[in-house]
Formats: structure tokens, C-alpha cells, sequence
């Protein structure tokens, strides 16, 4: 994946064809459906820590954020990895809205914008 375009502000959408009971969003591209929505300053490290958790970590040296809360699927495990079993044998769709100069709290509108449009994903949480 090329992810050298998303280093800056923006929103973005973590959408898989992986099934989960009880995801009432609504945003869907055909068999994908949102599970995650998010905002980030560094979309691209963002990105990588949910999805590529393990080797985002492994490199966490090379990057300006080191993030402890991911998008977490199985109990205890913060981020994931799409690159290995069991999330290897699904297929994975990424959307980001650019937002250059955004504000922490513009990007949060987003968010709460989509989720009153779609309805918050299941594996979104807020703090």
C-alpha cells in the first residue's frame, strides 16, 4: 500500500468485508462495511497502528506517534494485522478525507457528523 499521499490531517474510514454482529453503521461499498471511523494529525501512522500493528510498533522509532489505543477486534489486543491470519483472509478498504490545517476539534466534527449519518461503527469507542 502506498500511504506516502495521507501524511497529514484527515479523517478516514476503516471499512473490511469481515461480518460483525450487531455493527448498526450503515455506511457500506458493496460487501464492505465500516467498522472504524477516525481522525488523525498523522493519518498515515494512524492508519498503519490499527492495521499494521505489530510492524508499526516494530518500527515505532521511525514514527512521530507511539499509539496504545488501536482499533481493537479480539478483547485485550490493541490494532491488528491485515497482513496475517485470521484478517489475511478478509479484503480491507480504506477511505481519508484530507483535511489540511484541520483542528483537532474541526476532524472530531467528522466524526460526529458521520456517525449521526451513518450511526457510529462497532469498533469505534470514544474515550
Amino acid at each position: 500500500m502506498n500511504f506516502k499521499k495521507f501524511i497529514m490531517p484527515g479523517f478516514y474510514i476503516l471499512m473490511t468485508d469481515l461480518k460483525f454482529e450487531n455493527n448498526n453503521c450503515l455506511f457500506e461499498i458493496d460487501d464492505f462495511k465500516a467498522i472504524y471511523r477516525g481522525h488523525s494529525y498523522f493519518v498515515k501512522d494512524r492508519i498503519m497502528s490499527h492495521l499494521f500493528n505489530l510492524d508499526y510498533n516494530k518500527n515505532s522509532s521511525k514514527h512521530k506517534t507511539k499509539y496504545t489505543i488501536c482499533l481493537k477486534i479480539e478483547d485485550g489486543v490493541e490494532g491488528i494485522n491485515i497482513n496475517q491470519q485470521p484478517y489475511s483472509d478478509y479484503s480491507w478498504k480504506i477511505i481519508v478525507h484530507k483535511m489540511k490545517d484541520s483542528s483537532k476539534m474541526i476532524r472530531e466534527q467528522a466524526e460526529l457528523a458521520f456517525d449521526n449519518i451513518y450511526n457510529r461503527p462497532l469498533k469505534s469507542r470514544e474515550r
